[in-house]
């Protein structure tokens, strides 16, 4: 529970130096919520025979630039998971996410940051803040997955806490429903003025060892790309 509310109140929980193998990430993971088994790529990719056959393969996803992981050596801009299809689908009201560092480039450029969309909606002006109280954001996949598009409010209301977040991101926006594509991105572009404030980023430097929890329902979080022949491999599990 202490964790939990550390979650509600930090967004973001960080530690470092530790040693976890997948059965210590799984059970850690399980301790704050039931994780939803990622049946598209939910497996360690089988950098080797054992990781493929272990019990805890299907909890977990492989993040990695390495070509049996999810993601290429590429930038991943802005996003927030609620515009992903199994938010809705799973029965989900409260995505999280623990990552963890296990290996990564040594040069220290694989780079994770996140910005809170809390402090985006007590910020935003009250002008713009009629403007979007009621709208609808279309979201479209990017890349093959099991959802081609979903709609959702972009202000959330969090389930547990009841305080309001702004749900924006750009790698999976496509418009708003009622707004032209120039209006859109005037909300957008003054919104992004607010989120990517200094004081509204954590950028996060990966080494091995370092484990992080996100509360991915009133964040959004984006990757740098790395220009590093070196590997950078997380371990990813998705939890309720």
């Amino acid at each position: 529970l202490y964790l939990i509310d550390m979650m509600n109140k930090h967004k973001v929980l960080r530690w470092s130096n530790q040693d976890l193998t997948p059965h210590d990430l799984v059970n850690f993971s399980e301790i704050l919520g039931p994780i939803w088994v990622n049946d598209s790529n939910g497996i360690l990719s089988g950098n080797n025979e054992s990781d493929r056959h272990h019990p805890e393969t299907n909890k977990i996803t492989l993040v990695s630039n390495n070509e049996k992981g999810v993601l290429a050596d590429i930038e991943v801009p802005w996003h927030c998971d609620v515009s992903h299809k199994p938010w809705h689908s799973k029965g989900g009201t409260m995505p999280f996410r623990c990552l963890y560092g296990v290996v990564t480039a040594p040069d220290e450029t694989s780079v994770t940051s996140w910005f809170d969309q809390e402090y985006l909606y007590d910020n935003c002006p009250q002008d713009l803040l009629e403007e979007i109280k009621d709208l609808l954001m279309v979201n479209k996949a990017l890349y093959n997955t099991a959802w081609e598009h979903n709609i959702i409010p972009f202000v959330l209301t969090d389930p547990i806490t009841q305080r309001k977040s702004i749900a924006l991101q750009k790698i999976f926006y496509n418009s708003f429903i009622g707004k032209t594509i120039k209006e859109g991105e005037m909300i957008r572009h003054r919104l992004f003025e607010i989120a990517l404030r200094p004081e509204n980023i954590i950028r996060h430097e990966w080494k091995v060892g370092d484990l992080i929890v996100s509360n991915s329902y009133n964040t959004a979080h984006q990757r740098e790309r790395m220009f590093t022949q070196h590997e950078r491999t997380l371990w990813r599990t998705t939890f309720q």
